[in-house]
């Protein structure tokens, strides 16, 4: 995803507060990468930091999802540090996806459920259930 309208990263007002990370080119500074490493895990590469989600099914309406982040030593070693632009931003995010997770299993529950595609938004997803999918058939 590349940023747009001057925004340096993903924190609550796009701007940066923490070095590149080492060895970026131009126009990775200026992008994230996103990842999906079946079965569980989740990798969001950003220019001053990375960010996992480790997935861990825990029925087949609930599970836990652990967010990390991690940031470059030379970084966490200054005295002024500070991570909660990258932090109050994606536990934002994360709460609003969590929400539309919950209400969605919700409704996937009546009886009045009715599958249907994915967007072409959901792209990762569509390729998980094709995996799993996949597995069940062999």
């Amino acid at each position: 995803m590349g940023f747009a309208g001057g925004v340096q990263t993903m924190s609550m007002d796009g701007k940066r507060r923490r070095e590149y990370l080492p060895g970026l080119g131009d126009e990775q500074r200026n992008r994230v990468y996103y990842y999906a490493i079946y079965p569980n895990l989740l990798l969001s590469l950003h220019p001053d930091y990375m960010m996992t989600h480790t997935l861990w099914p825990k029925a087949v309406d609930r599970t836990e999802i652990i967010c990390e982040w991690h940031f470059h030593p030379a970084e966490m070693a200054k005295p002024d540090f500070h991570a909660c632009d990258a932090i109050d931003f994606w536990d934002l995010t994360n709460r609003e996806d969590w929400r539309i997770s919950e209400l969605s299993q919700a409704g996937i529950q009546s009886r009045a459920y009715t599958p249907g595609p994915y967007s072409k938004r959901e792209e990762l997803l569509h390729a998980f259930d094709e995996t799993v999918l996949d597995r069940e058939r062999r």
